[in-house]
């Protein structure tokens, strides 16, 4: 990257360290968009520290809220965002970093994935359920959706497939 394009930009990659580069994959691994609880989950933030981190990165404009979620019986949770800029910041960390991904790190990614796959297979079962029960009452089935939705989980299998045969 040239130094005028990184003076442009106002993410600091160098201030990008481990937790915080741990929250733009879990959130790239998310499909884009995740709840605060979801990130200190996947991303392996203690509680304590969670909102610091998000908050920099927002500061920094690789993250953003998009809006709020009811989670369990308590408050909203903040829906998180990775932006264009948050995905280019971490695609130039991964490029940077020489060294191949530890298994550890590896199996991380595969255990969010295979989380996700699960997440979606369970939606798209759902929704073939209902489409199923009410399909002579609707008279029409949009078999599109059904095959994107079934397309993106053999996308998912398979990037679990190759993580798990990288471990």
């Amino acid at each position: 990257m040239s130094d005028s394009k990184q003076s442009e930009r106002s993410v600091p990659i160098g201030k990008i360290k481990d937790r915080r580069e741990s929250l733009l994959s879990a959130l790239e691994l998310a499909g884009g968009e995740a709840t605060t609880p979801t990130l200190r989950e996947n991303g392996d933030v203690p509680r304590g520290s969670i909102n610091y981190h998000l908050e920099l990165l927002e500061e920094w404009g690789a993250i953003m809220r998009v809006g709020s979620e009811q989670v369990g019986g308590g408050e909203k949770a903040v829906v998180w965002a990775i932006t264009d800029e948050g995905r280019d910041a971490l695609e130039e960390i991964r490029e940077r970093d020489e060294s191949p991904p530890s298994a550890s790190e590896l199996e991380g990614r595969a255990d969010l994935l295979e989380a996700r796959v699960k997440r979606l297979e369970a939606t798209f079962n759902k929704f073939a359920y209902v489409v199923n029960q009410h399909e002579e009452e609707l008279d029409v089935v949009d078999s599109g959706e059904l095959e994107e939705f079934d397309e993106e989980l053999e996308r998912l299998n398979e990037e679990v497939d190759r993580l798990e045969e990288e471990i």
